[in-house]
């Protein structure tokens, strides 16, 4: 994997996302999300961590159990928010130790490419490069990236009741707010603690429906202009 060219700041906040290869899926079902959605949890740390190769053949509720246990030593980042689709994923992380975004996606995509690579038989490269990053310079920034991480899959025209591989932190967001909660069936409705940094974001019981306004802005904009499909 090659080095990143710019330095990534201890105390800033980044846009970190990536694809598949060739825009290939990453996630070909409810188990790759689940064991990506642990590692979010288990690889932020600075203590070293075991790729865990043997969740291969293990059921959802087995991984889904292992996100509720707490993990030891220092976190590298805060995780903010995310959104995991069939062929890319979107992270908001606060770095907080030094080398802290990078050290934690080295082991988050390597833990989860070996993981991917046994379980699916796969040989060659499943990501498309180094992940990508961007700055986070506001708190406006901040509370228009968290609405668009969160509800991303509704860019891609994606129903998140219906494809059950999407995982979205929209659910730790809105989780105290259970009128919402209910119009997203195919998530769990416990929520998985991964977000410790989402007391950055204001949320209130108008967010989901704030998001989703924006998310239709920026859907807009992206078909003026022809952004890339799936930033």
């Amino acid at each position: 994997m090659s080095k990143r060219r710019e330095p990534l700041v201890n105390g800033e906040i980044y846009h970190i996302y990536n694809r598949g290869n060739n825009k290939r899926v990453i996630f070909e079902d409810t188990l790759d999300s689940w064991r990506f959605l642990m590692g979010l949890k288990e690889f932020n740390t600075t203590e070293p961590v075991h790729f865990f190769k043997q969740f291969k053949n293990n059921s959802n509720n087995a991984i889904r159990n292992k996100i509720e246990v707490e993990v030891n030593g220092n976190c590298l980042v805060e995780i903010i928010a995310y959104c995991l689709n069939p062929n890319h994923f979107h992270l908001i992380l606060k770095q907080v130790h030094n080398d802290g975004i990078s050290i934690f996606m080295k082991k988050l995509l390597t833990g989860y490419v070996m993981y991917f690579n046994e379980r699916h038989k796969y040989s060659g490269s499943l990501f498309q490069g180094v992940f990508k990053s961007r700055i986070v310079d506001s708190q406006v920034d901040l509370d228009n990236l968290s609405m668009y991480v969160n509800l991303n899959f509704l860019i891609h025209n994606l129903d998140i009741n219906k494809n059950k591989i999407i995982r979205s932190s929209i659910i730790e967001y809105i989780n105290n707010f259970k009128s919402t909660l209910r119009g997203l069936s195919s998530q769990s409705s416990r929520s998985m603690n991964i977000c410790k940094g989402k007391n950055m974001i204001d949320i209130d019981s108008n967010y989901y429906n704030r998001a989703k306004n924006r998310v239709m802005e920026i859907k807009e904009q992206r078909n003026e202009f022809r952004k890339e499909d799936w930033e």
